[in-house]
């Protein structure tokens, strides 16, 4: 089985050569935990040991964990950094990881929602209060998923490296990465294992033919060269804004939001889709009502042109982009919409509002 040491990406990055040596308490303990061959969601023995190889400063700096499973993982970086601080949306995972890692007393947990925007703060800035230097992703793995997770990270202002799992295995991660690489954001070099034998080993087939010509690695440990929040309302993918590829043509059910004894209901009102740079708004009981309006894009917000038939001029996005809420002039969110009609991301996120 080979291992990957340089992944020499389009950019013909230079390898970065490990500095520091495992410890033998460290290395016996990674070998207690099942390799990723056995445990597909966790990472490979040897992505554990990479990061501690390249962890020659780590115990003066603070690591979040996007997505921490079982922690595993964790119990390495708490190992090597001064403070981790690990985020995960799943109850179970949480408990099991508090559970794993409860001698540890340098791991801060925290229970946030990532990407529908069910909880009203939005969990970098919940975080921002933190010096954090390290971010490990690995949460979900969609691109949209990925590339708010990375805008997300890139917001801390000391955020120096951005560690990546199944960069190899998964097509969205690698299209969110890079996006930021070729945007001259991130610079990176491959960790764990190669990923067409481990794919081998884990499916008894390579995972595409992508991975069997350009020999994957498993992950990526990312140099960051540029941040700052927000980056990815500013870069393209394949020469269209981000927001133009995510939106344009998805049907958003917009519905106003109703206080009734402590809870909020909805009750459907209008539909809009983007297109063409301009979005389109429909009512339902008014057939031949139409609205066509231009508008700008900053941060996770889209403002509109005043308009005496829309319920706002703001429209503020979940990071994912999938919903989004209109605000009146006291910042009272009045209207949800959701992406599909998903009623029940409606209601759990609408909930968390009152009159």
């Amino acid at each position: 089985m080979r291992s990957i040491l340089c992944f020499l990406s389009a950019l013909s990055l230079p390898c970065l050569v490990p500095g520091t040596p495992l410890t033998p308490e460290l290395q016996r303990l990674i070998n207690t935990f099942p390799d990723k061959k056995d445990v597909i969601p966790t990472t490979s023995r040897k992505f554990k040991e990479d990061i501690a190889r390249h962890c020659r400063i780590c115990h003066q700096q603070t690591v979040l964990e996007m997505g921490c499973y079982h922690g595993y993982g964790t119990a390495v970086l708490s190992r090597l950094f001064k403070r981790v601080l690990v985020v995960d949306y799943s109850k179970e995972n949480l408990a099991k990881n508090k559970a794993r890692n409860q001698n540890r007393s340098n791991v801060i947990f925290f229970r946030q929602d990532l990407y529908e925007g069910s909880q009203p703060v939005y969990w970098a800035s919940a975080l921002m209060q933190n010096d954090i230097d390290v971010v490990v992703i690995d949460a979900l793995h969609e691109f949209n998923d990925v590339a708010s997770d990375i805008d997300g990270a890139l917001s801390f202002p000391r955020v120096k490296t951005l560690i990546f799992d199944d960069y190899g295995a998964c097509t969205g991660v690698r299209r969110a990465v890079d996006m930021f690489t070729r945007a001259g954001i991130l610079k990176c070099f491959g960790i764990g294992m190669d990923w067409f034998d481990l794919s081998r080993d884990v499916w008894d087939a390579p995972m595409d033919k992508e991975d069997k010509e350009g020999k994957l690695p498993e992950g990526l440990i990312c140099q960051v060269f540029r941040r700052g929040p927000w980056l990815w309302g500013q870069i393209s993918e394949g020469g269209r804004h981000v927001w133009d590829v995510r939106l344009e043509g998805v049907p958003f059910a917009c519905y106003k939001l109703f206080a009734i004894t402590g809870f909020v209901l909805p009750d459907f009102d209008f539909e809009f889709h983007v297109r063409a740079g301009q979005i389109r708004f429909l009512w339902k009981d008014q057939l031949h009502k139409e609205l066509r309006l231009p508008y700008n894009v900053s941060q996770f917000r889209i403002h509109l042109p005043s308009s005496r038939h829309l319920p706002g001029r703001e429209m503020i996005f979940s990071p994912r982009l999938r919903s989004c809420f209109f605000y009146d002039e006291r910042d009272i969110p009045r209207y949800s919409c959701r992406a599909g009609q998903d009623m029940t991301g409606l209601i759990k996120s609408a909930i968390e509002f009152e009159e």
